[in-house]
């Protein structure tokens, strides 16, 4: 399931083309712009309209199927125009302008709209479906999980800053990372392993998606008696937005990490910061661009993205034929039997 060509191939027409896929947080997208994307292998362009409504498209223009809008930050326009002949689009996706229309007398420009595809904005996380022709069921992710993330504020909160990796490693082992306990205390021992006991965590789960909570290494019982929008300043939560994503709740900002397959051994990963203020002076700007480096560069970077790159080689190699959880990883078990369940025929 790691390393074979042919079950990734599986897995991207029976699993990523089926189920909604986390894209990005609702704070990347302001009303009146455009955001895009090609990080799954598909170009995809999100888009807000001045009344709020997100939309989802193949980043296609439909004269020629030149790309419309370049990867990157989010660029605020009410309407998009093609670089190569200036098609025009409203950000609701209607042909709105065709220069030297003469030369199209029989264009139908109401049938010549961006081709739509699948989206869905809950709990603060733009989720899309990357087949235009087959909607996935957006129910699982509008119940209990965007209930809880819109009980901690994230579709309110702004993205203060990304990074993104380009790493030689399955996507799976990258969400395993993030998924049970028992590599705590060497990988991080000298980054967080301080800050958590390795003790086995409460997992709850939400159709396919889990929610695993563990106390600080100064917790106590009496720490919970608190308003919910607070109690992540006691507890960790680690969200598994399956199948692709994942969101770490902090004391001062929430970690959303997106991962994109790419190929059996490549995977695009972006980690987002999500914080519920902007900076307002360059005391709080450099406390936040620390917080950043260490929970990006120092900790998912360097320890748990070259972990996932170092068990990718030492499979590939075909050293093991089976790997094996322990009582610590219960959640990986339960991660790649949700995957089994949506891929059977």
């Amino acid at each position: 399931v790691y390393t074979d060509p042919a079950h990734f191939d599986r897995e991207r027409a029976a699993l990523l083309r089926r189920v909604p896929l986390p894209l990005t947080a609702s704070g990347s997208l302001a009303r009146n712009s455009v955001f895009a994307s090609d990080d799954f292998g598909l170009p995809i362009l999100l888009t807000r309209d001045d009344a709020g409504a997100v939309h989802a498209f193949l980043n296609a223009c439909t004269h020629r199927g030149a790309k419309l809008v370049d990867p990157g930050e989010t660029r605020c326009t009410r309407r998009v125009s093609c670089p190569f002949h200036a098609w025009t689009f409203s950000l609701d996706g209607r042909l709105v302008g065709v220069p030297r229309a003469e030369t199209f007398p029989t264009l139908d420009k109401s049938t010549h709209g961006l081709r739509r595809l699948p989206v869905c904005e809950a709990g603060g996380i733009i989720w899309v479906g990357l087949d235009s022709k087959a909607p996935p069921d957006f129910s699982e992710v509008q119940g209990q999980l965007a209930r809880d993330f819109e009980a901690f504020g994230i579709p309110a909160m702004h993205v203060y800053g990304r990074r993104t990796f380009d790493l030689a490693a399955n996507w799976k082992l990258l969400i395993e990372t993030f998924l049970e306990t028992y590599h705590v205390a060497p990988l991080h021992a000298k980054t967080v392993a301080p800050m958590f006991a390795p003790v086995p965590t409460l997992m709850s789960h939400f159709g396919p998606h889990t929610r695993q909570t563990v106390g600080r290494s100064h917790f106590t019982r009496e720490m919970l008696d608190v308003q919910v929008d607070q109690l992540h300043k006691q507890v960790t939560h680690a969200y598994h937005l399956f199948p692709t994503a994942m969101l770490v709740t902090s004391p001062h900002h929430m970690n959303f990490i997106t991962v994109m397959p790419r190929a059996v051994d490549r995977s695009i990963v972006v980690c987002h910061m999500l914080t519920r203020d902007l900076p307002e002076t360059e005391e709080q700007r450099q406390r936040y661009e620390r917080t950043l480096k260490f929970n990006f560069e120092d900790v998912f970077g360097a320890e748990d993205f070259q972990a996932a790159q170092r068990v990718q080689q030492g499979l590939a190699s075909g050293a093991l034929d089976e790997v094996r959880f322990g009582g610590l990883e219960e959640a990986l078990a339960t991660f790649h039997a949700n995957i089994e369940r949506v891929m059977q025929p």
